[in-house]
């Protein structure tokens, strides 16, 4: 069963200054996400109660999973460096 994505404005404003063709690699990576969780690398991030990370090259993708309604929100779209 698939999972429902729910992209906040945040993650938006920061999938949409991304160069094109990084912003697909996101968005195929976010679809598989959505797909199948097990088949992509996400990590759970220390120090966070539920938020995870899926990794994307150089772009790290911030995320939670909403059990209840069997959402991923994602939260942001960022560089590795300053995504932590």
């Amino acid at each position: 069963m698939s999972w429902f994505i729910f992209i906040t404005s945040a993650a938006e404003k920061d999938l949409t200054q991304l160069p094109e063709f990084d912003q697909q690699a996101v968005i195929r990576a976010i679809d598989k996400l959505a797909k199948n969780p097990s088949e992509v690398d996400i990590r759970k991030l220390k120090g966070y109660k539920n938020e995870w990370r899926l990794r994307v090259g150089q772009w790290r993708v911030r995320f939670t999973f909403v059990s209840k309604t069997h959402t991923i929100k994602i939260l942001r779209v960022l560089p590795r460096k300053s995504a932590y």
